[in-house]
């Protein structure tokens, strides 16, 4: 008799788990294809990472890991999700760690409010399962949620995504599925630029902050001194912190306190030498693709320097992360070649400004130095724009012999750019109508 309570019982439990992973496979299958292909690369890794990138928008945009790979050999993803508080990002380390504990951690802290959500938090609300529903069910998940969501909120379809997707059948097509290692690694392109006024620091002094305001901070520190995982902390360029003298005496006291723990803590939105306000940002919360690779650089050298991380390709030429690197590159072609299609100068010139190229521009229309964006890019380039102004051939390196640039034009366009790699390989060759 024991022993048949003890096999119906085996059945239930195995009944229970069937469900519960059909139910995890099916949500799966329905969540929205961008929120797949944004954790499947992490979660079809099986080994550690060296880094791994938490926070908001402004860390998934401000970080490209594939450039920490193919400059300076580190693996990593950046796990950063839109509207991301600090509460979440702390469940977001917890799960992230259990699947890839990696060699160190980077968390951002631009969006540092702890409070719950509620009904009323609308758009939180809705970008929040882009932060849960990639976790698999489990009781850490289920604690996620009660203690990110206030009582208003019907948590049930965040710990069964399926209640959500469930209408998604009739529209669901096998060849829009994405593949299961994404191109970029978590992070996601900005291309466009705005031009801003130089922005800065708007406080000094400290602001006496409420325990529920420091809780989350505290607790990932707590959280990365357990599990002996070194942690560094980051607050991404942004006007909109910056210009806020409330927010910038938060953020100084959770600078002072993680220096008084010697965590480090990097705050871009202060020390912002190293960033252009004119040439750097796709608005005023978010860094284009020309910030983020100033960002990316400093974090990999820094990282690479404090940590022992592979300071060169050679040490960690593992075969998935080199046919990933091709893959990237192959990527980052296709988005030059669209820029080029769709006649966006600035944008091109915005790509091109990477210390692993050099480039040679002809602008053969002077009217052109008159339009608003040119001059700022071009110094941002290094480039003399006085020179550019007579039309004649700019170079970035001295060197690049006049007979290397094919310009077999009649008419030539307004603006002709010559792209080299550090062996004066031609990479690429861009025309562009300036109006």
């Amino acid at each position: 008799m024991m022993k048949k309570k003890i096999l119906d019982c085996g059945k239930v439990v195995v009944f229970v788990l069937l469900v519960v992973f059909a139910l995890e496979g099916t949500s799966r299958l329905l969540m929205a294809q961008d929120n797949y292909i944004k954790y499947s690369g992490f979660y079809a890794e099986k080994e550690p990472f060296d880094v791994l990138f938490f926070g908001s928008s402004r860390m998934m945009d401000g970080v490209y890991p594939m450039e920490l790979w193919e400059n300076y050999g580190i693996t990593s993803y950046n796990m950063a999700q839109h509207c991301e508080r600090l509460r979440i990002t702390y469940w977001q380390i917890v799960q992230a760690i259990r699947v890839n504990k990696p060699r160190v951690i980077v968390v951002d802290v631009s969006i540092h409010e702890d409070g719950k959500i509620s009904a009323a938090d609308e758009s939180e609300v809705s970008f929040l399962h882009q932060s849960l529903d990639h976790m698999p069910t489990s009781l850490s998940k289920y604690r996620a949620i009660r203690d990110i969501l206030e009582d208003d909120v019907d948590a049930f379809e965040y710990i069964v995504p399926l209640t959500m997707y469930h209408n998604r059948w009739d529209t669901l097509d096998e060849a829009e599925r994405p593949e299961q290692d994404p191109v970029l690694k978590g992070t996601e392109y900005r291309i466009a630029t705005q031009f801003f006024e130089h922005s800065d620091w708007s406080a000094e002094e400290c602001a006496s902050l409420e325990e529920y305001e420091m809780e989350y901070f505290r607790r990932i520190i707590e959280l990365c001194e357990k599990e002996k995982i070194p942690c560094v902390f980051t607050v991404m360029p942004s006007l909109w912190i910056s210009e806020d003298p409330q927010e910038c005496a938060k953020i100084n006291s959770m600078e002072a306190y993680a220096g008084s723990l010697g965590i480090p803590f990097f705050n871009f939105a202060k020390e912002d030498e190293m960033i252009n306000y004119q040439t750097d940002f796709y608005d005023k919360s978010h860094l284009n693709a020309s910030g983020a690779m100033k960002i990316t650089n400093i974090l990999g050298a820094y990282l690479c320097e404090q940590y022992d991380l592979p300071a060169a390709k050679k040490d960690r030429t593992t075969k998935k992360w080199m046919e990933a690197e091709e893959a990237y590159l192959a990527s980052r072609r296709e988005v030059y070649e669209a820029i080029k299609a769709d006649n966006y100068p600035l944008d091109y010139l915005t790509l091109i400004n990477r210390d692993d190229v050099e480039y040679v521009i002809q602008i053969s229309d002077p009217d052109c130095m008159d339009l608003f964006w040119i001059r700022p890019i071009l110094q941002e380039m290094g480039v003399d724009t006085e020179r550019a102004s007579r039309g004649e051939y700019i170079y970035r390196t001295a060197g690049i012999p006049d007979s290397w640039v094919n310009n077999s034009a009649e008419n030539p366009p307004a603006l002709t750019v010559w792209v080299y790699d550090k062996n004066m390989e031609l990479l690429d060759t861009a025309y562009f109508v300036t109006q």
